[in-house]
């Protein structure tokens, strides 16, 4: 070159002193070097038959600046000096394009020249040849012969192994005679600027063959040979085999074609699981290849190949086309490479220097994608102007409004998190795996918060009949009782002051016969107001009870029978009321029955359906730390007192009244300010186990200390219960936890955390197109910012789909499965 660009050795020294660990050996296993770097050259040694000499030199007195690289004549040396010609390569294209460029003052060539050394005999004064005209004589063989006397030959291997991919591991080097391969039109997948992709079949198998164009240099196929011989990993897609005469690359076929291809073609095959896993699968790639400081440049669903469509496969999607990808060392990289409307803002900028962020903006951008099936690159294909400017701002169409997408809040804030527009504030690929392999990102469908004015107690919701989806909240203070109604579709609010004191329960009494649905609200000061839940005009109060109402339950979405349906209300001192269902409609409605239970010292806080098939018709209580139970004729079967010597170092809880219960073969029940949710039998009416959620929580937490001993004894008291049937126990605590719990061993499945700083309720429902879902109600406690002021309390409320659980173990599983393969393939990618 006419000069050393300044800069040029401080950046060539720093990568290879970067890289040198993996030179010889890849990412699986590093190698250290003995090294040695001064101004201008670094030694690198591993071995006598191993090391690399890179330094300025002086050649036949000329004034030009010239680098010569030294290595053995041997294996490892054809290794090392493909490694580092690539790296200066890039070096070059990265930084000092301006060298590699035409002199039209010269001899119209570029100002940048590459020799090779040689010579025929041992002993003899070396000759040079220019790489170009180098790379001529390889395309007609592999010697190099002296054209004064024929005899006298030299393996192109052994002077410049790279041209010929000598280098490169000899088991992906082609065999033509395993190669079936026509280029025809029907056989052709795809085609661009640097040569074209047929079906073929190698070895027996289908596979795609890359074709490079006559005129593509053979830096290109390099470039990508950079990671595909190197790197393995099942998102990324898998080298057979790669040919120099033509240039060639043979690779695994994906039988589903690109992801852009399905977005525009078959969209109703994504579903929300299938969604998850093609970006998880990509993150995971994404991860691999910055690991190995690539930077891959061109994140698109275009270059998203996908094998299956089956949610559960070991190997759904794989990055492929590596052609602008590139070692990005510390220095970072400034080239703008890249597709307009997937690139990030500093690469479309251009002459500023970025590093793999860049690749999480452009992943940010494949999620709203994959999220909204292709609508943006639809409209993008109307509109290519402002498609590049607006991904390039972050501006882009809210899947939920615009393009009616379900809501999937964990993605909106991981998309939201990617498109930042400083690089330092967005994820990291490997934290934004990390985010996509949760089965909470799944299965959290909404995450709602109420407005500050409104406080809620509990919550009821429509069912599943209705046409609206729709949540009834109760709230309020001592002095008014305030109901809202939340529609889920739109999220908007109406609510009005319906009583003189606090809602502190609700129901919802479905009348099938009527063919309409009344709204129950217990307050505190004992009244039972019930509201039309179609017509919020039509409303009235039914008897007052003896004290505050504390619960009310409904066995009237229970399956269609002859039998009466009744209304429950417990009371504060210990009281059920038994309501038929049908006279709710008569304003002052006595109750039918009343049971005294408890008194003022052991209100009746609870009450739940047996979940056991065999029990359907039983249902159950906590009144003080008495558990009962009673079928449809009223009259107490089982009356347990859960007060004993048994809890041991809880006994401090034993004396606590029951907040809570849930019933299937056992009992679970929770207790006022206990961690712990007891477990007895039915049949013996002995305690039988129990399950602490402290120690559930510890094992989630970093650092224990005295003080967060004390705290996470306090956070895990337990404040809600509720059961999916042979499923899971979802546990809700006071410090915003929700413990997911097998039901067949009672060991926890999950451990959900800051959604809220509170959980207040739980609740299953059915709400219109949310089938089977979880309500957790909870409270966020937020401060006013610069003030030392009492933190305000905000209501906050989740929605979960119960396949939650299955979910959990589902996506373990898959992690686990691809795990063992990326350890397989590593193990075999040694040479």
């Amino acid at each position: 070159m006419p000069y050393f660009p300044m800069g040029f050795w401080s950046r060539l020294i720093n990568r290879l002193l970067e890289i040198s660990p993996f030179m010889l050996s890849g990412r699986e296993r590093a190698l250290r070097p003995n090294r040695m770097y001064w101004r201008q050259g670094i030694y690198l040694n591993w071995s006598p038959e191993a090391y690399c000499l890179v330094g300025s030199e002086v050649l036949d007195s000329r004034p030009e600046s010239f680098l010569k690289i030294t290595v053995p004549s041997c294996r490892k040396g054809c290794i090392l000096l493909g490694r580092v010609v690539d790296h200066i390569d890039s070096l070059m294209e990265e930084w000092f394009p301006g060298l590699l460029e035409i002199d039209i003052c010269g001899e119209g060539e570029t100002l940048l020249k590459k020799w090779a050394l040689y010579s025929f005999n041992d002993g003899e004064e070396h000759q040079k040849i220019l790489l170009d005209e180098l790379m001529k004589k390889a395309e007609e063989g592999d010697l190099l012969i002296n054209p004064d006397q024929p005899r006298l030959t030299i393996p192109i291997s052994q002077i410049a192994p790279d041209l010929i991919l000598a280098d490169l591991p000899r088991n992906i080097m082609l065999n033509n005679d395993e190669l079936e391969f026509e280029e025809a039109p029907e056989f052709l997948l795809g085609d661009g600027s640097f040569g074209s992709v047929y079906r073929a079949a190698y070895e027996g198998e289908e596979v795609a063959v890359k074709i490079f164009n006559k005129h593509t240099s053979l830096r290109l196929l390099r470039q990508e040979l950079v990671v595909l011989c190197h790197l393995h990993h099942p998102s990324l897609i898998s080298l057979l085999a790669a040919g120099i005469r033509p240039r060639m690359l043979v690779m695994e076929l994906a039988s589903k074609g690109s992801l852009d291809r399905l977005l525009q073609q078959d969209k109703a095959s994504l579903t929300r699981t299938l969604q998850h896993r093609i970006a998880l699968h990509v993150a995971d790639g994404l991860r691999y290849l910055h690991s190995a400081m690539i930077i891959y440049r061109d994140l698109k669903p275009h270059n998203v190949l996908l094998f299956t469509l089956y949610p559960n496969a070991a190997i759904i999607a794989k990055i492929a086309d590596y052609g602008i990808a590139q070692y990005c060392c510390r220095m970072g990289i400034k080239t703008s490479e890249g597709t307009p409307g997937f690139r990030a803002p500093e690469v479309a900028r251009g002459n500023v220097i970025y590093n793999q962020q860049a690749d999480v903006y452009s992943f940010g951008l494949l999620l709203h994608d994959i999220w909204t099936t292709g609508n943006r690159i639809m409209e993008g294909l109307r509109f290519p102007n402002e498609f590049d400017e607006l991904a390039i701002q972050g501006k882009l169409p809210d899947p939920v409004k615009e393009y009616g997408c379900a809501p999937w809040p964990m993605v909106e804030k991981l998309i939201t998190k990617c498109l930042k527009e400083n690089p330092q504030e967005r994820p990291t690929s490997a934290q934004v795996f990390d985010i996509l392999n949760s089965a909470e990102l799944i299965c959290l469908m909404r995450h709602i918060f109420i407005p500050k004015d409104i406080t809620v107690e509990c919550i009821a919701a429509t069912n599943l009949n209705s046409k609206r989806a729709t949540l009834w909240l109760g709230c309020g203070n001592t002095e008014k009782g305030q109901l809202s109604l939340l529609d889920l579709n739109t999220e908007r609010y109406s609510y009005e002051e319906v009583t003189d004191s606090r809602i502190l329960c609700l129901a919802l009494v479905h009348l099938a016969a009527e063919k309409e649905s009344w709204v129950v609200c217990g307050t505190q000061s004992g009244a039972l107001l019930v509201i039309n839940a179609e017509d919020e005009t039509r409303r009235h109060t039914l008897d007052k009870m003896t004290d505050s109402v504390t619960c009310l339950y409904c066995n009237s979405f229970a399956k269609q029978s002859k039998q009466s349906h009744f209304l429950l209300v417990g009371t504060a001192d210990g009281n059920l009321m038994i309501f038929e269902d049908k006279t709710i409609k008569c304003k002052g409605a006595a109750p039918l029955k009343t049971l005294h239970i408890g008194d003022v010292s052991t209100p009746l806080m609870c009450l739940s359906e047996s979940m056991n098939s065999s029990e359907r018709h039983i249902t159950w209580g906590g009144c003080g730390t008495k558990i009962f139970s009673f079928s449809n004729d009223f009259t107490i079967q089982k009356l347990i007192e859960t007060r004993t010597n048994q809890l041991f170092s809880y006994s401090a809880f034993s004396d606590s009244n029951i907040i809570a219960v849930a019933v299937d073969t056992a009992l679970y029940i929770a207790k006022k300010n206990s961690p712990v949710v007891e477990v007895w039998d039915k049949k013996t009416e002995k305690l039988c186990e129990l399950i602490d959620c402290v120690h559930f929580l510890k094992e989630v937490m970093v650092k224990i200390n005295k003080d967060s001993k004390h705290k996470l004894s306090y956070s895990g008291r337990v404040k809600a219960l509720c059961l999916q049937k042979n499923t899971a126990l979802w546990i809700g605590t006071g410090g915003g936890h929700i413990l997911l719990l097998d039901l067949s061993t009672r060991r926890v499945i999950r451990t959900i955390h800051n959604f809220c700083d509170s959980v207040r309720a739980m609740a299953t429902a059915q709400l219109g197109n949310l089938k089977n879902v979880m309500l957790v109600l909870g409270y966020k406690r937020k401060s006013t910012e610069g003030t030392q002021e009492q933190k305000e309390i905000q209501s906050c409320l989740s929605i979960w789909d119960l396949n939650l659980p299955h979910e959990v173990q589902n996506l373990e599983k898959h992690i686990e499965v691809r795990t063992e393969l990326a350890d397989k393939m590593r193990k075999t990618s040694v040479e």
